[in-house]
């Protein structure tokens, strides 16, 4: 990781999740410019100095929280994405219970990508929306390497057909807290695994009638 101080991870790792989890919450919260390094030590109860002789400037902890984050999606979340499961529409479902479950596990770097870059018009909210673009390019090869597309419609673009399906889920995915069959005021944080399976399944059966073939149609490979 770029920037690390090895003082850092000497630390024993509750302490290591305090910082992290308080400087990610600031920066999503505020931007870059707007973050307060005072606020970061007032959450993560440690004296200011201890901050900057772990991260010299704000800058330097802000590219290691962007590095850090980076390498916690691809590691828990992309690279966990089944390749083995060749029908689409099942690995998206596994997919997108992996985002979810990754969402609950690491929310404060779901909000740094999900927020800092819409704070600053800067370098900063520029270099994070690179990294965006970077992993969902990684996540979509991920989605759609291997997939088994003897079950399309004859005459469909296979390759223009798995874009758009994952492009659908992930509008899924971005929409869940608005799908909510429970209270008004439930988030996507009281959702059991249960409620957004039911949402999901319906989204991947619509998909499915529009471009897989009928059952009762000549067998596919």
């Amino acid at each position: 990781m770029g920037f690390l101080s090895a003082l850092f991870f000497n630390l024993d790792e509750e302490k290591q999740k305090r910082i992290l989890d308080a400087a990610l919450t600031e920066f999503a919260q505020e931007g870059f410019e707007h973050a307060s390094t005072n606020e970061i030590v007032r959450r993560a109860s440690i004296g200011k100095g201890r901050l900057f002789h772990y991260f010299s400037t704000k800058k330097r902890l802000f590219q290691f929280l962007l590095d850090y984050s980076t390498d916690l999606v691809k590691t828990a979340y992309i690279q966990q994405i089944d390749t083995s499961i060749t029908d689409v529409f099942e690995r998206c479902r596994q997919a997108s219970l992996l985002k979810l479950e990754f969402c609950r596990a690491y929310p404060h770097v779901y909000d740094f990508f999900g927020s800092a870059v819409f704070m600053d018009r800067n370098q900063q909210a520029a270099v994070v929306e690179t990294r965006r673009k970077e992993l969902s390019a990684l996540a979509f090869r991920r989605l759609s390497m291997g997939i088994n597309t003897a079950r399309f419609r004859p005459g469909i673009d296979c390759e223009k057909a798995l874009r758009l399906i994952i492009w659908s889920i992930q509008g899924f995915e971005s929409g869940l807290d608005l799908l909510s069959s429970g209270p008004e005021d439930q988030t996507t944080d009281q959702w059991n695994d249960t409620q957004v399976l039911d949402q999901l399944d319906v989204y991947l059966g619509v998909l499915r009638t529009c471009y897989y073939r009928e059952q009762s149609e000549e067998a596919y490979q």
